[in-house]
């Protein structure tokens, strides 16, 4: 497991970021974003998922169900992995959404770009299928 903290930016007074890499099974990462999804913080997150991601990755998941907050520069970043995930599968997957993900992305409409997944396990059972 990778484990990543981002502290408090600067006195901000924001939350820090917290950021977890795990294989669940050969091939398929799950990271865990634990904070706030924003301008200061989705850096950060892109630049995670190009150190953690390698070319033995064949499914990559976001689990988002500790995001409080989704701005809309986390929104671009999640677009900007999906269009950049080097998954076999072709696709960014997200595990857990938490309500407020859950909410602006149905709002948006990107609750229909994206698959979500209940739980790791049916990430794993819709991946090796």
């Amino acid at each position: 497991m990778n484990d990543h903290q981002i502290p408090d930016l600067e006195g901000s007074g924001l939350a820090p970021l917290h950021l977890s890499a795990r294989e669940i099974h050969d091939g398929v990462l799950v990271i865990t974003v634990r904070g706030e999804l924003d301008s200061a913080t989705a850096p950060q997150v892109t630049e995670y998922l190009r150190q953690v991601t390698s070319p033995s990755v064949i499914a990559l998941a976001l689990d988002l169900s500790e995001v409080t907050f989704l701005a809309s520069s986390g929104i671009q970043m999640l677009v900007t992995a999906l269009r950049d995930d080097s998954g076999v599968d072709g696709a960014l997957h997200l595990v857990a959404p938490s309500p407020a993900v859950r909410r602006i992305l149905t709002l948006l409409g990107m609750d229909r770009v994206f698959t979500s997944h209940a739980s790791s396990d049916e990430l794993l059972r819709a991946v090796l299928t």
